[in-house]
């Protein structure tokens, strides 16, 4: 984290609607960033297509070299004033805050690693992949993608993309497979993984709120049975 430090937050709404409790958490996080002294713009999207305005977003930040980082927020989502700051001070290109499923049964929008053990540590386990309901991504992500190839520009309507100067790139489109089709955060995150071999972290000790018809809060620590990496047995 330096001077140069310039986040986007990018709000994802449904139907034009912010829950006032993300709305509480977004001031609350913009005046401990500006307390800290860093560089922020909140901008927000509606979009029947999620991916489209997902793309929108990070070609963005590829287009304005004045962006050091863009962290996405869903609409209905709330958090504590300092999970920013934190995800900020991990220095993790990648990294989001577990966010709760809207569901009765405790589950979070991550998947993890298939080992064994997985380490953490300050509250941080990298994993497969993570949604985008709180989750701060490194420009420097977007510039790998598009030197490695793993993102296309297709040609799309000038009105679609009207705030681009630059090209429109698909990162977030969704990947199909004879088996299945990826969400377009899941094909996000496996084109950095797996293409450009990145990695993903996800903090899991944060109490985090997911708001529709009922609260759903929670914190995926309190669900899992985790030991720091100093506390698990040495490999024989």
């Amino acid at each position: 984290m330096d001077e140069k430090t310039n986040i986007l937050i990018a709000v994802m709404s449904h139907r034009s609607l912010i829950h006032p409790q993300c709305m509480t958490s977004l001031m609350d996080a913009g005046r401990a960033l500006s307390l800290n002294k860093i560089q922020h713009r909140v901008s927000t999207a509606e979009s029947s297509n999620s991916a489209l305005a997902y793309d929108l977003y990070a070609s963005l930040v590829i287009q304005d070299a004045t962006f050091s980082h863009v962290m996405f927020v869903d609409g209905d989502v709330q958090f504590g004033p300092n999970v920013l700051l934190r995800l900020l001070r991990t220095d993790k290109p990648m990294v989001g805050a577990a966010c709760p499923l809207r569901q009765a049964e405790p589950r979070f929008a991550v998947t993890f690693l298939n080992r064994k053990e997985l380490p953490v540590t300050s509250g941080l386990v990298e994993v497969d992949g993570i949604g985008m309901s709180a989750t701060l991504i490194q420009r420097s992500i977007f510039e790998t993608m598009v030197a490695k190839a793993a993102v296309m520009s297709p040609k799309v309507n000038p009105a679609t993309a009207k705030v681009l100067t630059g090209p429109l790139y698909n990162f977030f489109h969704p990947i199909c497979t004879r088996e299945r089709r990826l969400t377009e955060e899941a094909s996000f995150c496996a084109r950095w993984r797996e293409q450009c071999r990145g990695q993903i972290f996800a903090l899991i000790d944060e109490d985090i709120g997911h708001h529709g018809h009922h609260e759903f809060r929670g914190r995926m620590s309190d669900h899992l049975t985790v030991r720091a990496p100093a506390e698990q047995k040495p490999a024989r």
